[in-house]
């Protein structure tokens, strides 16, 4: 019999498999631990001896494939970006290091599905500022097969919303803890003005905020904030499901809410003292779900982050929210904000 356990909690949606994957006609299985610090795969045979397949300090944000005959796993990592995701592939019987698959030219999100043979694989990709593409590629050369959509006809109707393009940065949160962060600016965008300040928040272990991907709709709506004269940003802090080792994502255990909203306000100063053209004294913060939770955490438990000379502050959540220049947010009818 195998076991693990975590002091913290087992991670299930950031890498884990719901039950164990088996191989080699039922004599191993796979599973995901974090055991060693590190969101690792192991191969666990009958009497529970472990090989551990996915080698380094890295986290395996998923698996993706086995190929059995070929002995490899298929498993996505990124080991020196956490707003990224790249294909990566490992011996199963952990004789060696993890080897990139995916070529660098796709900087951004990657997923595959790869095929049960191993040999070829749906290709899916995409950037914060690139709505990406669809193709079938060949494993593991990942060379082109047929291109199924480059979003080609998308990209030329959105152009227009993507100038100038999101930016990402890292801030300093409190307590010798660096989290990522994105921006997007106004198209007139002048650093010598100041603008007013949109936080999308999320902060739960749930889900990232600060991924290089295309966000659909959610991108087009802050773009569309951003084209009314504001600075729209967002930040993962400890305790999101972003790459960065077992410490980070358990950090916020037992303080779900009181850790978020201290580190989101933190590290809004911070950019605030990055960069003079950040207003901190005209700004708001939404979130949806859990991070609808969080917006009430920030504008109660730290509400001097959101408020501004003439004393309101402003929050919106499980909504999309329409702003005017003087800070205030008005909520849609699914949605509830205050201006206090």
């Amino acid at each position: 019999m195998w076991r693990d356990h975590d002091d913290a909690f087992i991670a299930v949606g950031f890498g884990g498999l719901p039950e164990a994957r088996p191989i080699h006609e039922g004599r191993q299985f796979l599973a995901i631990s974090e055991k060693d610090g590190w969101m690792h795969v192991w191969a666990i045979d009958r009497s529970g001896r472990e090989t551990l397949v996915t080698r380094g300090a890295m986290d395996t944000a998923g698996i993706e494939g086995v190929d059995e005959k070929g002995g490899w796993l298929y498993f996505i990592a990124s080991p020196e970006n956490a707003t990224q995701r790249y294909l990566y592939r490992s011996p199963l019987d952990g004789s060696a290091d993890p080897v990139r698959v995916a070529p660098g030219s796709f900087v951004g999100v990657n997923s595959y599905d790869i095929s049960p043979d191993g040999k070829y694989a749906f290709h899916s990709f995409s950037g914060i500022n690139d709505p990406g593409l669809r193709e079938l590629v060949s494993l593991p050369d990942h060379k082109l097969v047929r291109m199924s959509s480059d979003s080609t006809e998308y990209k030329k109707k959105i152009a227009q919303f993507l100038t100038p393009p999101a930016e990402f940065f890292r801030v300093d949160a409190g307590d010798g803890v660096t989290v990522d962060g994105w921006m997007i600016k106004p198209p007139d965008f002048d650093a010598s003005k100041k603008y007013p300040i949109l936080v999308n928040i999320y902060g739960e272990p749930a889900e990232q905020t600060t991924l290089d991907r295309w966000g659909g709709t959610g991108t087009l709506f802050h773009r569309y904030i951003a084209s009314l004269g504001y600075l729209v940003v967002s930040f993962d802090n400890s305790g999101t499901p972003a790459p960065r080792g077992r410490a980070w994502r358990k950090a916020i255990y037992g303080a779900v809410g009181v850790l978020s909203s201290r580190q989101q306000a933190q590290a809004l100063r911070s950019l605030g003292k990055m960069d003079a053209f950040v207003d901190l004294d005209r700004v708001a913060v939404w979130g949806w779900s859990g991070g609808g939770t969080n917006t009430l955490n920030l504008m109660f438990r730290s509400p001097r982050s959101l408020q501004g000379r003439h004393g309101g502050r402003a929050g919106a959540r499980s909504a999309p929210v329409r702003l005017d220049l003087s800070g205030a947010l008005h909520g849609s009818a699914r949605g509830q904000c205050r201006r206090l």
